[in-house]
Protein backbone atom coordinates (compact mmCIF):
# COMPACT_ATOMS: atom_id res chain seq x y z
CA UNK A 1 0.00 0.00 0.00
CA UNK A 2 2.65 2.34 1.26
CA UNK A 3 4.04 1.87 -2.91
CA UNK A 4 0.74 3.21 -3.82
CA UNK A 5 0.76 6.36 -2.16
CA UNK A 6 3.68 7.62 -3.99
CA UNK A 7 1.59 7.63 -7.52
CA UNK A 8 -0.44 10.11 -6.05
CA UNK A 9 0.36 14.12 -6.49
CA UNK A 10 -1.20 16.49 -4.73
CA UNK A 11 -2.88 18.97 -7.23
CA UNK A 12 -4.18 22.49 -6.35
CA UNK A 13 -7.57 24.28 -6.68
CA UNK A 14 -6.14 26.94 -7.41
CA UNK A 15 -5.19 27.34 -11.39
CA UNK A 16 -2.54 29.85 -11.18
CA UNK A 17 -0.77 28.18 -8.32
CA UNK A 18 1.29 26.25 -10.94
CA UNK A 19 2.04 29.10 -13.12
CA UNK A 20 5.42 30.70 -12.64
CA UNK A 21 4.95 34.02 -11.05
CA UNK A 22 6.67 37.07 -12.54
CA UNK A 23 8.63 39.93 -10.54
CA UNK A 24 6.08 43.04 -10.07
CA UNK A 25 9.26 44.75 -11.53
CA UNK A 26 9.49 42.69 -14.24
CA UNK A 27 6.14 42.86 -15.21
CA UNK A 28 6.47 46.82 -15.26
CA UNK A 29 9.22 46.71 -17.52
CA UNK A 30 7.57 44.19 -20.28
CA UNK A 31 4.92 46.93 -19.93
CA UNK A 32 6.78 49.44 -20.37
CA UNK A 33 8.73 47.97 -23.41
CA UNK A 34 5.75 46.83 -24.94
CA UNK A 35 4.15 50.34 -24.83
CA UNK A 36 6.93 51.68 -26.38
CA UNK A 37 7.02 49.30 -29.58
CA UNK A 38 3.39 49.64 -29.72
CA UNK A 39 3.64 53.74 -30.00
CA UNK A 40 7.07 53.48 -32.12
CA UNK A 41 4.60 51.29 -34.83
CA UNK A 42 1.84 53.68 -34.39
CA UNK A 43 3.95 56.46 -34.89
CA UNK A 44 5.58 54.66 -38.21
CA UNK A 45 1.93 53.94 -39.65
CA UNK A 46 1.04 57.95 -39.09
CA UNK A 47 3.65 58.86 -40.90
CA UNK A 48 3.15 56.21 -43.67
CA UNK A 49 -0.15 57.67 -44.68
CA UNK A 50 0.66 61.28 -44.95
CA UNK A 51 1.91 60.83 -48.32
CA UNK A 52 -1.16 58.73 -49.29
CA UNK A 53 -3.09 61.08 -48.06
CA UNK A 54 -1.56 63.85 -49.09
CA UNK A 55 -1.79 62.59 -52.80
CA UNK A 56 -5.22 61.94 -52.48
CA UNK A 57 -6.26 65.50 -51.44
CA UNK A 58 -4.10 66.54 -54.60
CA UNK A 59 -6.28 64.63 -57.02
CA UNK A 60 -9.99 65.89 -55.03
CA UNK A 61 -8.41 69.12 -55.06
CA UNK A 62 -9.35 69.30 -51.49
CA UNK A 63 -7.29 72.02 -50.50
CA UNK A 64 -8.16 72.10 -46.43
CA UNK A 65 -7.55 68.35 -46.21
CA UNK A 66 -3.88 68.85 -47.99
CA UNK A 67 -3.21 72.11 -45.57
CA UNK A 68 -4.32 70.09 -42.44
CA UNK A 69 -1.31 67.65 -43.28
CA UNK A 70 1.07 70.41 -42.73
CA UNK A 71 2.77 71.89 -39.36
CA UNK A 72 1.72 75.53 -38.16
CA UNK A 73 5.34 76.27 -39.53
CA UNK A 74 5.56 73.97 -42.55
CA UNK A 75 7.13 74.82 -46.06
CA UNK A 76 6.26 73.40 -49.56
CA UNK A 77 8.62 73.96 -52.63
CA UNK A 78 7.12 72.64 -55.55
CA UNK A 79 7.95 73.96 -59.37
CA UNK A 80 5.37 75.13 -60.74
CA UNK A 81 1.84 73.15 -60.73
CA UNK A 82 1.56 69.81 -59.59
CA UNK A 83 -0.23 67.46 -61.34
CA UNK A 84 -1.98 63.76 -60.71
CA UNK A 85 0.64 62.24 -57.99
CA UNK A 86 1.40 58.48 -57.65
CA UNK A 87 3.15 56.79 -54.98
CA UNK A 88 5.86 53.70 -55.84
CA UNK A 89 7.84 53.83 -52.30
CA UNK A 90 8.37 56.11 -48.90
CA UNK A 91 11.47 55.47 -47.17
CA UNK A 92 12.06 57.41 -43.48
CA UNK A 93 14.05 57.33 -40.58
CA UNK A 94 12.73 58.28 -36.87
CA UNK A 95 14.92 61.12 -35.74
CA UNK A 96 13.39 60.95 -32.23
CA UNK A 97 10.09 60.49 -31.01
CA UNK A 98 8.40 63.67 -32.47
CA UNK A 99 10.42 64.00 -35.56
CA UNK A 100 11.60 61.84 -38.69
CA UNK A 101 12.40 62.35 -42.37
CA UNK A 102 12.93 60.73 -45.38
CA UNK A 103 11.25 60.78 -49.16
CA UNK A 104 8.61 59.57 -51.27
CA UNK A 105 9.13 58.43 -54.63
CA UNK A 106 6.63 59.17 -57.37
CA UNK A 107 5.70 59.46 -60.46
CA UNK A 108 3.14 62.35 -61.84
CA UNK A 109 0.62 62.08 -64.71
CA UNK A 110 -1.40 64.92 -66.38
CA UNK A 111 -4.89 64.69 -66.51
CA UNK A 112 -5.23 66.39 -69.44
CA UNK A 113 -2.52 64.04 -71.41
CA UNK A 114 -4.93 60.58 -71.02
CA UNK A 115 -3.00 60.01 -67.94
CA UNK A 116 0.85 59.44 -69.50
CA UNK A 117 3.29 59.60 -67.48
CA UNK A 118 5.31 63.32 -67.69
CA UNK A 119 7.76 63.48 -64.43
CA UNK A 120 8.99 60.66 -61.82
CA UNK A 121 11.43 62.03 -59.17
CA UNK A 122 10.70 62.29 -55.00
CA UNK A 123 9.58 64.46 -52.07
CA UNK A 124 12.52 64.74 -49.43
CA UNK A 125 9.94 64.79 -46.59
CA UNK A 126 10.64 66.05 -42.84
CA UNK A 127 8.06 64.90 -40.61
CA UNK A 128 6.98 66.51 -36.87
CA UNK A 129 4.46 65.14 -34.44
CA UNK A 130 2.37 68.44 -33.05
CA UNK A 131 0.13 68.07 -30.84
CA UNK A 132 0.08 64.02 -30.78
CA UNK A 133 -0.94 64.15 -34.85
CA UNK A 134 2.36 63.55 -36.92
CA UNK A 135 2.38 66.09 -39.84
CA UNK A 136 4.88 67.49 -42.65
CA UNK A 137 7.33 70.02 -41.64
CA UNK A 138 8.87 70.98 -44.83
CA UNK A 139 7.93 69.11 -48.27
CA UNK A 140 10.36 69.68 -51.44
CA UNK A 141 9.92 67.73 -54.50
CA UNK A 142 12.54 67.09 -56.48
CA UNK A 143 11.51 65.98 -59.99
CA UNK A 144 13.00 64.60 -63.42
CA UNK A 145 10.83 65.31 -66.22
CA UNK A 146 10.78 61.62 -68.67
CA UNK A 147 12.19 62.46 -71.95
CA UNK A 148 11.37 60.86 -75.08
CA UNK A 149 13.39 58.42 -76.27
CA UNK A 150 17.00 59.49 -77.78
CA UNK A 151 17.12 62.34 -75.89
CA UNK A 152 19.31 63.12 -73.10
CA UNK A 153 18.54 64.02 -69.57
CA UNK A 154 21.36 66.77 -69.61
Amino acid sequence: MEKNRRLFTVVSADPDAARPRLQPRRVGKELSRLRQQVAGMLDREAIRQLPIAHAHFVRARDVEGMVSLYAKDAVLEVPGTEPWPLIHGHYFEMRGSDRAEGFVYIEFRMAGGGLQASHVGCYRDDYVKEDGVWKFRSRRLCDMPITTPGTSLD
